[in-house]
């Protein structure tokens, strides 16, 4: 029986590289493509291809998009994408577009990396747009659609992030649902997820990541 091709966005992310790392481990994985802006250089195994593509413009791409299943770890920072609609493009738009370009070229299933809290009712711009996407998301029909809700995200990163700094402090005594979780677990327990047999929306919210699935 021929293993999965899963297809991976937001794959040089600290999340992302986790996922792909992750995934490329598995047994029921042959393949992962990672759509990336730019070439990180070296894999991490041979089943994985990096294809660097322009988000804006993704025709021509079929192949790519032909897989059993995405994984999205993509997001910014307002620091990062200062410009409203470019920020909303990348936490929103560019997902929901490679969701229904897999959708339609066979992937019955998705991955999605979000954050405790997301509600698209919120007033927090961030988990507003992470709930919309989920909602957004969930309409499409999936399979199996698996959201992962972590709270502060451990791990080095390429870049300083304040706030998260100050997190990971504070994080330590707070209750498990918020409690700082590694982007390696994050990373494990979704693709597990995403593979196994499960209910067509999964939600896995910090206490879960932290636990795991079993």
């Amino acid at each position: 029986m021929p293993g999965l091709r899963l297809l991976v966005i937001g794959a040089t992310g600290l999340v992302g590289r986790a996922i792909v790392r992750r995934a490329a481990e598995r047994g029921a994985v042959d393949e992962v493509v990672a759509l990336v802006r730019r070439d990180p250089g070296a894999r991490p195994s041979t089943r994985v291809s990096y294809r660097v593509v322009d988000f804006d413009r993704l025709d021509g791409l079929d192949d790519a998009f032909a897989v059993d299943a995405v994984l999205c770890a993509l997001g910014t920072t307002a620091r990062q994408t200062p410009d409203p609609a470019e920020y909303r493009r990348i936490e929103v738009e560019i997902p929901l577009e490679v969701a229904r370009r897999a959708q339609a070229a066979g992937a019955t299933r998705f991955g999605l990396v979000s954050s405790v809290g997301a509600d698209p009712t919120s007033r927090a711009t961030y988990l507003r747009q992470k709930g919309e996407l989920e909602q957004a998301l969930e309409a499409m029909g999936w399979e199996r659609l698996v959201i992962a809700r972590p709270s502060v995200i451990a791990g080095r990163r390429s870049e300083f992030r304040l706030s998260e700094r100050i997190g990971l402090v504070l994080g330590q005594v707070a209750p498990l649902r918020y409690r700082p979780i590694a982007a390696e677990r994050i990373a494990t327990e979704l693709v597990s997820a995403v593979i196994q047999a499960g209910p067509a929306v999964e939600v896995l919210d910090n206490i879960t990541l932290h636990r795991g699935i079993g």
